[in-house]
């Protein structure tokens, strides 16, 4: 039951009940004592829907929020090692950026694999953050290509 069903069931069982406390009064003064009696029947049965009502909306609220708990732990991402970064999936969706997921809740798709200085990376577009799937080549440390730093000796 939606939450206008709901409140439109409530609405009618609240007016049934204005209705009937005004026939009630009325009655009061009558000397009709079958009518009296029925009056109060149904009085004492709209009061028992009414009852119902609050309890089905009550119990409907729970199972709606004992949804939205079971959907945030059904659709947790994944977190996989693609060379050396780390990004989420969620299915068919991903990578997304690790650092969005983990502040802030959010899956945000990367951009396509990019071949940058010799390596492979992607970007968040969110955060603007750079992942390197392939770190960047790097200068030999030594200070040279094949033969040496001083290759240009001799």
């Amino acid at each position: 039951m939606s939450l206008t069903s709901i409140n439109a069931a409530v609405q009618l069982v609240e007016k049934a009940m204005s209705a009937l406390n005004g026939i009630r009064e009325r009655s009061r003064s009558s000397q009709d004592t079958e009518l009296n009696a029925h009056i109060s029947t149904l009085y004492d049965e709209l009061l028992a829907l009414k009852e119902a009502v609050i309890r089905l909306t009550e119990e409907n609220e729970e199972l709606r929020r004992e949804l939205r708990r079971t959907a945030d732990e059904k659709h947790k991402p994944e977190l996989k090692r693609v060379g050396s970064a780390n990004f989420y999936f969620d299915g068919d969706k991903g990578p997304c950026c690790q650092p969005c997921y983990e502040a802030n809740g959010i899956l945000t798709v990367l951009t396509e694999q990019e071949e940058w200085n010799g390596g492979i990376r992607r970007q968040c577009l969110h955060c603007k953050e750079y992942f390197y799937e392939k770190p960047k080549n790097r200068p030999n440390p030594s200070g040279g290509g094949p033969g040496g730093p001083n290759r240009w000796m001799g």
